[in-house]
């Protein structure tokens, strides 16, 4: 009876370590011990909408953690810099450098996968502190606190408003649809430019 007793406790001790050490492989990943080494991404599929959006829904919910950049954790710029590797595009790993790259975008034509940068700082003082993906609808992802993690959030919130410093275009993942909206929008300004004239009697 002993025996059975001593052995049933060795299986369950045995089973808490395996546990235990499941749960320090983890964790180990995303420690919050500071790595400063730079790990590239490994490229995981072409640069597309359809890719940008599985890597955002794939990525949201996932620790912050200062200096990381994935694929368990990430910092604000890792995000980014993690996003754009996994399709192949390299950006700089730092915020403010990513800020320096791309096409400056206005406000109002700000499109999915855009950069957004604003200036988190208790002092606002103009200078980039943090960086967002845009995703439309006048929101972006990023990695936001340690206690949020990665979450999206409104560009028109009182605080990012207030904060947002620009945004730029390292790639642009809609030319099609661009294309076709706007040849869609000539050829009806062609056709009611044509039966406005043909109505007025002008020939061409």
């Amino acid at each position: 009876m002993r025996m059975k007793i001593q052995r049933g406790w060795m299986i369950y001790l045995k089973k808490i370590k395996i546990t235990l050490a499941i749960f320090a492989l983890f964790f180990s990943a995303c420690s919050s011990k500071y790595d400063y080494t730079i790990h590239k991404p490994k490229v995981l599929y072409k640069p597309s909408l359809a890719a940008l959006d599985k890597l955002n829904k794939r990525n949201l919910g996932k620790r912050y953690v200062w200096a990381e950049e994935g694929p368990y954790c990430f910092d604000c710029s890792g995000l980014t810099y993690f996003t754009y590797g996994t399709m192949g595009i390299e950006i700089p790993r730092v915020a403010k450098e990513q800020f320096r790259v791309g096409t400056p975008i206005p406000k109002s034509q700000l499109q999915k996968g855009d950069l957004v940068f604003f200036d988190t700082g208790k002092y606002f003082t103009g200078k980039v502190t943090h960086v967002g993906i845009y995703i439309g609808d006048g929101k972006f992802e990023h990695a936001s606190t340690s206690k949020k993690g990665v979450i999206i959030s409104s560009l028109n919130s009182p605080y990012y408003k207030r904060r947002y410093l620009g945004a730029r275009r390292i790639y642009n993942f809609t030319p099609y649809y661009q294309n076709r909206f706007y040849t869609q929008e000539r050829k009806e300004q062609s056709n009611q430019s044509s039966s406005l004239s043909y109505m007025s009697g002008d020939t061409f």
